[in-house]
């Protein structure tokens, strides 16, 4: 990742995720190309909320 570039939508929601699954802030940040202070950042500002609830997926083949 370039100096100065902002993080989009897809990366904010990744770094939530790898967070939520234990990853470091440098392994993070290796994965997407930005620096450590990045994550941190991110993490600081919490600016995703990931969706807790359950979700029920249908499909056409369920349908009776």
């Amino acid at each position: 990742m370039k100096k100065g570039k902002h993080l989009s939508y897809d990366e904010r929601v990744l770094i939530r995720i790898l967070l939520k699954d234990g990853w470091s802030a440098n392994k993070i940040a290796r994965e997407i190309g930005c620096a450590p202070n990045t994550v941190r950042n991110e993490k600081r500002r919490g600016t995703v909320s990931l969706y807790r609830g359950n979700v029920k997926r249908i499909s056409d083949f369920d349908k009776d």
